[in-house]
């Protein structure tokens, strides 16, 4: 093996491994470990920001990303959920509950595992 063929390789990348008992097992990268790292750092920097004395030459970009960054996470959360849940369940095809809007996936997975949904809806994690 030559050196450059380790760059198609995961080695290092976080991974979940889910092995059926009569099928062969099935592996996929996770992605939200990362994203929670960089929203909160940008959460870090954006309050390190607002908190300095120059609040009016101070940017906004901080804030921006760390924004954008816990939606990611929350995101590839309840997405590598599904795809955990799609192998298990062959009858579920992660394709199609990929194309839902978020909200749509959370609600399908409150109802896959059934959890009570008003217990849910009120503890201010989900809006509606």
């Amino acid at each position: 093996m030559k050196i450059e063929q380790l760059r198609y390789e995961d080695l290092g990348l976080t991974q979940i491994a889910v092995n059926e008992r009569n099928k062969p097992g099935v592996r996929f990268l996770i992605h939200f470990h990362h994203f929670v790292q960089l929203a909160y750092k940008n959460t870090i920097f954006s309050l390190k920001h607002l908190e300095s004395k120059n609040i009016l030459t101070t940017s906004t970009d901080y804030s921006i990303n760390a924004i954008s960054y816990w939606f990611f996470t929350i995101e590839s959360f309840i997405n590598t959920i599904w795809k955990v849940v799609s192998v298990i369940d062959s009858a579920i095809d992660f394709t199609s509950v990929r194309k839902k809007e978020l909200s749509k996936r959370i609600s399908d997975l409150l109802q896959l595992f059934d959890i009570d949904r008003k217990t849910f809806y009120k503890s201010g994690i989900f809006a509606l």
